[in-house]
């Protein structure tokens, strides 16, 4: 049987009749039912316990020892590192080593990827220019099925447990050894002075895994010691679990400082000479392999040959190997350094905003912010050019190149065969422009902005806010924005205002034909090419010899207009700038000002002023739309639907995210009170906090369990009533419930007892996870009574099912 449901050809749907054996009980007897669960659950204990050596493996033992074979990698002897694995057996240090093990590993295999890529990159190039030098690449086996035997999975263990071992031996045990070598022996065939400094730097012990930090009395990590209290105590609950977590992140921060200035300097040395070593033992090999593969006989003749041949084989090296260092280089620096430095550039920029001195940090975590920030940056500007480019005529600003049009161009061909110089001076350009876009669109607006309010600035922006006791970054990025960004179509509004600017602009210059692409209604064709283009591209000799009269005159005053431009761009980018941070900061003041609301962050102010802002316009287009396309009867009438709209839609979202968080909140408050008070003591209750919480709660829920997708689909995106009856009463109306039964158990009929007034506070602390706990325990009941009735329905077909019979199809006799 194909197991098709329905016919492929005309979808008719086929319908079955199961055929059991002849021997088989309407109802499964108990003996074969637990006989089943044994079967089933002895395949599924098997699979599990697989699942879980598994995950053990990946998650647990190679990240823990690839952490140790990080720590051992920056010690002075062998030695030293096993007594610092030693001292590490704790459970939280052995959690935060897991979890460095962790990034460590993803660090390694990023890296293993992006030298792969260049290489392969590289190879190509090779094979196209000389075919001959470069052997044929064996294709890879394929990697064991996940399927398989176990001995696989500890083999593919190994070997990336082996991977990151030799990684970290060539790329900093060996150096770090060989650099702290060789300056200990260049100390002793240098002056005094000089020895000192030598010595000092040799004698250093590398502090990268103790990024620096001293280590405390009886704990030779260099990380956190943990307290007395908490050593050799078993901890449980929520503050058992809250202290591991603080001292687990307390043992992260540790080794997320900077390095030192002298682990950089035996470092340097050290790839320097192991450089120079492995450049004489290839001039050694090559030689030696000359010597025995060629002829055996003396003479001076014969040796300047073998070495002319062992030259030439070396610079043959030399410069693929220089060749891989120019790439690798290359992407270094347009990959990582380019954006750090923006990254750094804009914190330089940005600093008037929150500190009256900029606070710059090199340390791991601080590096890569910095290079999120720049690579942000980067990919903003290079959305703006992509829209540019769109809005601009074809041909004119050529210097202007859509980033994303790569029809054209090979970004890896040129990688590979622009000289070195060129691609860095290219790259310091690229990195002066955006220095000086940098300044004109986020300095100077920062500083034209604390010039006109001075009372705005410093910003308080804090991460954790005391009002909330929850990140601020969480509420922004994890619910404001995904709820808003779906329903702002910022590229469209970006491409709508330049097209409303330059033609403003090209207007007020005389730039129309060169600008401005022709109308819908018009082709290109009629318009003709831009007038002057040809100065445009730099030629000014180009232009053609008959223009004569205003397209001359035009094509001479092009550069000035062209200035006026440029000048003009940068005024109405400083001004607009300015605009955006101190009108949505004003209007967020005043607004809370109004409603009463302590100003306590800054973050939370400009998103209240951007949301009323946001409203505002879009009201404000409404209104323009409903005016200027009726008369006044059909205004009135869409007014009046407009604002019966506008007020469901307020009062959906006040009980969407107002009421219905702060209920979801309260409940989680009240169920957590009885772990988190004294026992005679009443629990205080902090809306805000409470809100909070049951807003990211709920955000997860909704993408969890609703499976609600963002986009047009979301809160914001389904009609009114939709919204209310499938997203918000559901919830809406169970946590009333769950709210609300306690509570008058407890309030309204215990009281009427004679119980004492202890019993009554115990009652009311342990009512809500009372009511919780038995609805968890009910829906675990019926949950396992449908799977039980599921297994014994398997069960049965598994055993005395024979075979499906076809109704609905006539069979088709033989002889036709």
């Amino acid at each position: 049987m194909s197991g098709k449901e329905k016919c492929e050809l005309c979808q008719h749907p086929f319908s079955f009749t199961k055929l059991y054996a002849s021997d088989a009980p309407s109802k499964l007897p108990l003996r074969e039912f637990l006989w089943g669960l044994v079967v089933k659950g002895s395949r599924s204990l098997r699979f599990g316990i697989r699942v879980l050596i598994v995950c053990v493996t990946w998650l647990c033992i190679a990240p823990t020892l690839t952490c140790w074979l990080w720590r051992i990698s920056f010690m002075r002897s062998f030695a030293q590192g096993a007594a610092t694995i030693a001292q590490r057996f704790e459970p939280v240090l052995v959690l935060a080593d897991c979890i460095q093990g962790l990034v460590i590993s993803c660090c390694l295999i990023c890296a293993v990827l992006f030298f792969s890529a260049a290489w392969d990159y590289m190879l190509q190039y090779w094979v196209a220019l000389a075919p001959t030098l470069v052997p044929p690449i064996e294709a890879e086996e394929p990697a064991p099925d996940a399927q398989g035997p176990l001995l696989g999975l500890f083999e593919n263990a190994a070997m990336i447990v082996l991977l990151a071992a030799t990684m970290l031996f060539a790329a900093f045990l060996l150096p770090f050894t060989v650099g702290r070598l060789a300056l200990s022996a260049l100390a002793n065939l240098q002056p005094d002075q000089a020895a000192l400094v030598l010595n000092a730097l040799a004698n250093d012990p590398a502090r990268l895994h103790s990024t620096g930090v001293s280590a405390p009395a009886g704990n030779a990590t260099g990380g956190v010691a943990l307290p007395e209290e908490f050593s050799g105590v078993e901890m449980s609950g929520v503050a058992g679990a809250i202290m591991v977590f603080e001292q687990v992140i307390k043992e992260l921060e540790v080794h997320l400082a900077q390095p030192t200035i002298t682990d950089w300097a035996v470092l340097v040395a050290g790839y320097v000479v192991v450089g120079g070593l492995a450049l004489a033992g290839l001039w050694t090999y090559l030689a030696w392999k000359v010597v025995r593969s060629g002829r055996r006989g003396r003479g001076l003749a014969w040796a300047k040959h073998a070495l002319a041949l062992a030259g030439r084989q070396f610079r043959a090296y030399l410069i693929r190997v220089g060749f891989a260092a120019k790439v690798v280089s290359i992407l270094l620096t347009e990959l990582a350094l380019l954006p750090i430095a923006h990254g750094y550039f804009l914190h330089m920029c940005a600093w008037p905003l929150v500190h009256h001195r900029p606070v710059i940090s090199f340390g791991l975590s601080f590096v890569l912010l910095h290079w999120l920030l720049g690579m942000g940056f980067l990919m903003a500007t290079a959305s703006f050019l992509s829209i540019a480019r769109g809005v601009l005529r074809p041909g004119a600003l050529p210097f202007l190149r859509d980033p994303y049009d790569m029809e054209n161009e090979e970004p890896f061909g040129q990688l590979m065969t622009a000289p070195l110089r060129e691609q860095m001076a290219r790259a310091a350009g690229a990195f002066a422009v955006m220095a000086c876009l940098a300044v004109a669109c986020i300095h100077v607006p920062i500083r034209a902005a604390s010039t006109l309010a001075p009372a705005l600035f410093p910003l308080r922006l804090k991460l954790v806010d005391a009002l909330a006791e929850l990140p601020a970054d969480l509420l922004l990025f994890h619910v404001c924005l995904p709820l808003t960004l779906p329903h702002l179509h910022i590229r469209r509004a970006v491409r709508q205002a330049l097209s409303w600017w330059l033609r403003k602009a090209a207007w007020l210059l005389d730039l129309e034909h060169y600008l401005l692409r022709p109308q819908p209604g018009q082709a290109l064709a009629q318009q003709g090419p831009p007038r002057l283009l040809g100065v445009a591209n730099g030629g000014g000799a180009s232009v053609d010899a008959n223009m004569r009269g205003e397209d001359a005159d035009e094509g001479e005053g092009l550069e000035g207009r062209l200035l006026a431009l440029l000048g003009l761009l940068i005024v109405t980018a400083i001004a607009t700038v300015t605009a955006g941070i101190m009108v949505p900061l004003l209007t967020g003041r005043q607004l809370l000002t109004l409603l009463n609301v302590p100003l306590r962050h800054d973050m939370y102010v400009i998103a209240a002023g951007c949301y009323l802002l946001w409203a505002t316009c879009r009201v404000l287009a409404w209104l323009w739309r409903v005016t200027s396309s009726s008369n006044l009867a059909g205004v009135m009438r869409k007014l009046g639907k407009g604002l019966w709209a506008g007020a469901c839609g307020a009062a959906l979202l006040v009980t969407a995210l107002g009421l219905l968080p702060l209920m979801a909140g309260l409940l989680c408050d009240l169920v957590l009170a009885p772990f988190r008070v004294p026992p005679k003591a009443m629990p205080a209750l902090l809306l805000q906090q409470d809100w909070a919480l049951g807003l990211i709660g709920l955000k997860f829920a909704h993408h969890m369990v609703a499976g609600i997708p963002d986009g047009r689909h979301g809160l914001l995106g389904r009609p009114l009533r939709d919204t209310f009856l499938q997203l918000v009463w559901p919830p809406l109306q169970a946590t009333a419930l769950l709210l609300a039964a306690p509570y008058l158990i407890t309030r309204g009929v215990l009281p009427l007892t004679v119980l004492p007034a202890t019993a009554l506070h115990v009652c009311w602390t342990w009512a809500y996870f009372v009511e919780v706990v038995g609805l968890l325990v009910a829906v675990g009941v019926r949950y396992a009574a449908l799977k039980v009735q599921q297994l014994r329905r398997a069960i049965h077909e598994e055993r005395y099912l024979v075979g499906r019979q076809l109704n609905n199809l006539v069979p088709t006799p033989v002889n036709s």
